[in-house]
């Protein structure tokens, strides 16, 4: 008799395992899914740290080249006083023996104001044709590119006038023409033009943070909405899979149990009978 039960417990045991691995939670492309699941919420949320580093990192770039440039165009007009100021002393005391260290600074702020203006033009190919900074360069009535040359080749002209002529026995010669070009264009035309071109780098910086600051906030509530998503179509059935196979975890542990509390029930009424047949 304790074969048979012990068989009967097996076969119970067998026939709840069955019914359980025939579930549908309990099928192996279920762990897959899963796997597949969290793999992908793993990977959005990746590319979007990725997008937005990568976007944030060309930005700053764009930021620090954005503020070289600004002091760039502010140098310039130092650099023009100092050209109209070191020009002005050598005009005034060309026999001074202060002027030859005069005429070294002035070829210095000369060579400066050069490589600046390079620099400036360089920028201003970055940008399209239509910019007020490129009309303010290269079209009427500013065209600080001309004027910036005329300028600076005045200068030189200024410059190497006094050197040739200080080089002789005589006495050191002034260009008056191009002195006076030099100070006329630094006193008012030439050192307006150039605040008003400061002042357009200044402003296309503003609106580039603020373009940024818009597009943050941008970047923000997408990342809000792609985690609600995420949280809708990801992770929310996710848990509902989960606690699904909890649940039948659970009513396979109560079948289990009810098996057992049967057999028990099937022993005692057996031996019971067992009991009153020996004693009839």
């Amino acid at each position: 008799m304790t074969i048979v039960l012990c068989e009967e417990l097996n076969t119970n045991l067998r026939i709840a395992l069955m019914s359980d691995a025939t579930h549908p939670s309990a099928k192996n492309p279920h762990k897959l899914s899963i796997t597949k699941s969290y793999m992908l919420a793993v990977s959005i949320v990746a590319i979007a740290a990725m997008a937005s580093y990568g976007y944030i990192h060309l930005h700053l770039e764009a930021a620090k080249k954005s503020g070289y440039i600004i002091n760039i165009s502010g140098q310039q007009r130092m650099l023009s006083q100092r050209i109209a100021l070191f020009s002005s002393k050598i005009a005034a005391e060309p026999k001074s023996e202060h002027s030859p260290s005069y005429a070294v600074e002035l070829r210095h702020v000369i060579d400066n104001m050069a490589e600046n203006h390079q620099e400036l033009l360089n920028d201003l190919e970055t940008r399209p044709k239509s910019s007020l900074l490129t009309q303010f360069y290269y079209n009427e009535p500013r065209n600080l590119d001309a004027r910036m040359k005329r300028f600076l080749s005045n200068a030189k002209v200024f410059l190497n006038t006094y050197e040739e002529s200080s080089t002789g026995l005589g006495e050191p010669q002034i260009h008056q023409e191009a002195f006076e070009s030099i100070i006329n264009e630094a006193n008012a035309p030439l050192l307006r033009d150039l605040n008003a071109a400061v002042a357009q780098y200044e402003s296309e910086a503003e609106a580039a943070v603020i373009n940024f600051s818009r597009t943050e906030l941008g970047i923000m509530l997408l990342a809000l909405f792609m985690l609600l998503l995420e949280v809708l179509f990801i992770f929310r059935p996710l848990t509902k899979r989960v606690e699904d196979q909890i649940i039948d975890l659970r009513n396979l542990n109560m079948q289990l149990k009810e098996a057992q509390i049967n057999l028990e029930h099937k022993v005692l009424a057996r031996t019971a009978d067992l009991q009153k047949a020996k004693i009839a």
